[in-house]
């Protein structure tokens, strides 16, 4: 039995190379042929939560593959992979995002700019060009495949802001997830792994049973679900099984 469970964080997926958080597509569908020939499943983070809490027992070596920021790039290139596959992915947005990409009406594919010209194009407004929308976001959840989770309202630094600034966060961007997608979500990930020194005590306030970190590690049977660790997959094949190691069972070489 897996003794711990690798969550992987993912940002961009999209054919610009250069910098720490983009991964190509095809790299990426590379990483995930490896993870099914390797004997991996994919694990919704309800799933992982039942396998720290001792509920779950796994027969086989698991991941959670999870994506921030709700770039629009990861419907069009890595979505399409997981449906290949049939891996599950977990979804943070970034709500005010997502509430403009909508407003915007073109939330469409098409050509996408590197992570530089993402932002930018967030600052002039065109979130649209960017960012998932609230109807992609259904059309991915209605595969079965999505799951959708907050990843804050505005996308702060928590750390920097007082408790009833980083509450709403909390809640606002949970209220617009059920609002439009139907969805009860229990887990947040924090902004820039910017942690404030009573954030668990705030997310237990909030309602969270979990909060997901960029801390570097593997979750483990009776581990804090209020600081789950997560690991780079890195840009190739060989960094994947690289960080895979660590988590006991690392496949085929």
């Amino acid at each position: 039995m897996p003794a711990s469970v690798p969550v992987l964080l993912y940002h961009h997926v999209n054919p610009h190379e250069g910098d720490l958080v983009t991964v190509t597509p095809d790299v990426f569908r590379e990483q995930m042929a490896w993870l099914v020939a390797a004997g991996y499943e994919s694990l919704s983070l309800g799933e992982l939560l039942a396998f720290m809490a001792g509920s779950l027992r796994l027969t086989r070596p698991a991941v959670v593959l999870t994506f921030d920021d709700g770039w629009l790039d990861n419907y069009q290139y890595a979505f399409p992979v997981l449906r290949e596959f049939g891996l599950r992915g977990s979804f943070f947005l970034i709500t005010a995002r997502t509430a403009a990409a909508t407003a915007a009406h073109n939330s469409a594919p098409g050509a996408l700019p590197d992570h530089e010209g993402a932002k930018q194009a967030i600052r002039q407004g065109e979130a649209g060009r960017v960012v998932i929308g609230w109807e992609t976001a259904r059309e991915m959840h209605r595969s079965g495949l999505a799951g959708f989770y907050p990843h804050s309202h505005t996308h702060p630094r928590c750390a920097d802001l007082p408790r009833d600034e980083v509450m709403h966060e909390l809640l606002h961007s949970r209220a617009l997830l059920a609002a439009n997608l139907g969805v009860a979500a229990d887990c947040f990930c924090w902004p820039y792994g910017s942690i404030p020194a009573e954030g668990e005590s705030w997310g237990r306030d909030a309602g969270y049973t979990a909060l997901l970190t960029t801390a570097a590690g593997v979750a483990r049977p009776g581990g804090n679900p209020f600081a789950i660790p997560r690991l780079d997959p890195g840009t190739s094949v060989h960094s994947l099984r690289e960080v895979l190691v660590g988590s006991g069972w690392a496949g085929p070489a």
